[in-house]
């Protein structure tokens, strides 16, 4: 029976990836983020600048 855990699939297709750059830790968020308005704002012009960037 073959593994569903494909470990050296994933660890190839990683090492392909760029060294992340931009990191940004979320505020007073230890497992998930918040489900504010604000933050879900927040969320969204980040992901909208990050998409109209590239």
């Amino acid at each position: 029976m073959k593994s569903a855990f494909r470990g050296e699939q994933a660890k190839a297709v990683l090492l392909q990836c760029p060294t992340l750059t931009d990191k940004e830790l979320i505020k007073d968020c230890r497992h998930c983020p918040p489900t504010t308005d604000a933050f879900r704002r927040w969320l969204s012009e980040r992901i909208s600048a990050f998409l109209l960037a590239n």
